[in-house]
């Protein structure tokens, strides 16, 4: 061992120095008994140990040293580039006491986020604590952990200077945002992002920044209201066979359009006035069907589903007493024998009058059905043939009437309180150019005509009733007779007019 002492050190001290080493192993500097767990015990109350002091420029080389490289050895850098300060080398680089990869207290500096960090290097997880109680735990697989929960008031996550905004965790496996304390939006274990507050038309739940009263908000159970404006547009509202949607649903002025590819006002409401307007966006009436070309379908009225409607011939559309539009039998008509035109009675039928009295018969009959209430017009024309007893003409100079009552049977028996139309012919006497006063009838006469009725629905028969009268005198003791539809066509029909 070599000791380089001042001069001045006295020859007890070098004396007691070498003893020292030589008994114990040990080096104590200004000490007669140096530390049992020291190899070198320097004892001094107002002198430090000055170590060599070597200008490092570079740190993965051992220069300046020389004669060797051994692990730990210390020496003082004075290089300012490279750091001045205390660095030991570790076989490999010299490392700076100042700079080593601990943390401190009051920071790091000259750190390189490529070396130097905060964590582990081994399959472990890194662990915070606070008051001995473990706060966060970020794992081995990468992950942060929070060991508590949170609340709205003290979300887990929040900032120094807004503690009560944040997030944190309502309950298992949900994630709770919080403003002012109070948890505003929630995500649960399903797919779901859950409001915590309804909202209002004025202040949608969700809404935009530059526009914070048109949004989406929430007005009772199973209803969701849409706002623009501060106002209720439309509120779709689940209740069953009762659900329903609603388009301004606070009763307010506000007009309602739907638009196709091609028409502007396909359906308009004009809230102001409450009126319904198809292809137009101003109404003039409660009901208003705008367009120059526009039609109105409606299925239950066509031919394969309306028994009124033959598919050929236009249909009566009326509206019923609960103002509904139906379809009824179309405007028809029911002629006699439509087969044979030139048959109106089964044979010609013939009232013989010996006195001149009145004489009459029914000559046909009409039954029918309505289903409401219509307006009947019936029409019946027929000719007359009359002659005296002998089949000849007639020239007794005696005025007679024959004609035609049509009336309604109304099952009284009776028929005078009930004549639709009655039609006549009459014939009087004859002044010849000789002064000679006689009747002469040769061939034809006709009757008829038309009448109108209206009757309710139900069943019905109309009946023509013909007559004859006059004409008897001494020269003619066997009277004369009226032959009604012989040799000629005969017309009965019942029109319906609805």
């Amino acid at each position: 061992m070599r000791i380089k002492l001042p001069a001045r050190v006295p020859i007890l001290t070098l004396f007691t120095l070498v003893f020292t080493v030589s008994i114990t192993a040990q080096v104590g500097i200004n000490t007669t008994t140096p530390s049992d767990g020291a190899m070198l015990d320097i004892t001094s109350a107002d002198k430090g140990l000055l170590i060599p002091r070597v200008d490092i420029d570079d740190l993965t080389t051992i220069a300046p040293i020389t004669g060797g490289s051994t692990v730990s050895l210390m020496v003082y850098n004075t290089n300012t580039t490279t750091g001045p300060g205390f660095f030991y080398w570790d076989g490999s680089d010299w490392v700076g006491l100042n700079n080593s990869d601990d943390w401190k207290e009051s920071g790091n500096a000259g750190t390189n986020p490529t070396n130097n960090f905060i964590g582990t290097t081994d399959n472990v997880a890194l662990r915070f604590r606070t008051n001995n109680t473990e706060r966060l735990e970020i794992t081995n697989d990468g992950r942060f952990r929070a060991t508590t929960a949170g609340s709205a008031a003290s979300p887990l996550f929040a900032w120094s200077g807004d503690t009560d905004t944040g997030f944190f965790r309502p309950n298992a496996n949900q994630f709770g945002l919080v403003t002012s304390g109070v948890e505003r939006l929630r995500i649960p274990s399903s797919n779901q992002v859950q409001a915590m507050a309804n909202g209002s038309n004025s202040a949608p739940f969700y809404s935009w920044n530059s526009d914070q009263d048109t949004g989406l908000y929430r007005t009772g159970g199973d209803r969701v209201n849409i706002a623009a404006g501060g106002r209720e547009m439309v509120e779709f509202y689940e209740n069953g066979g009762n659900s329903e949607v609603v388009f301004n649903d606070g009763g307010d002025d506000t007009d309602f359009r739907i638009e196709s590819a091609n028409e502007n006002d396909v359906i308009a409401i004009d809230a102001g006035n409450d009126r319904l307007g198809i292809f137009t966006d101003s109404p003039a009436t409660d009901v208003h069907v705008g367009g120059n070309a526009t039609e109105v379908r409606i299925e239950s009225l066509n031919s394969t589903n309306s028994a009124f409607n033959n598919g050929v011939d236009n249909s009566v559309l009326m509206v019923d007493s609960n103002g509904n539009l139906v379809l009824q039998d179309r405007v028809d008509d029911f002629p006699v024998d439509a087969s044979d035109a030139n048959t109106f009675f089964a044979t010609p039928l013939t009232l013989t009058s010996g006195s001149g009295a009145f004489g009459a018969t029914v000559a046909h009959t009409e039954t029918f059905t309505l289903t409401r209430e219509t307006l009947i017009e019936v029409c019946f024309w027929t000719a007359c043939n009359v002659a005296n007893s002998a089949g000849s003409l007639t020239t007794d100079a005696q005025p007679r009437l024959y004609g035609g009552i049509v009336y309604l049977d109304d099952g009284s028996g009776g028929i005078a309180q009930d004549i639709i139309y009655s039609a006549s012919s009459y014939t009087d006497a004859h002044v010849t150019p000789g002064g000679t006063t006689s009747t002469v009838t040769q061939g034809f006469f006709t009757i008829g005509g038309n009448g109108f009725i209206t009757l309710p629905a139900g069943n019905h028969t109309i009946g023509l009733l013909v007559f004859a009268s006059g004409g008897e005198n001494d020269t003619s003791p066997d009277g004369y007779s009226v032959t009604f539809g012989a040799n000629f066509a005969n017309r009965f029909q019942v029109v319906y007019h609805n």
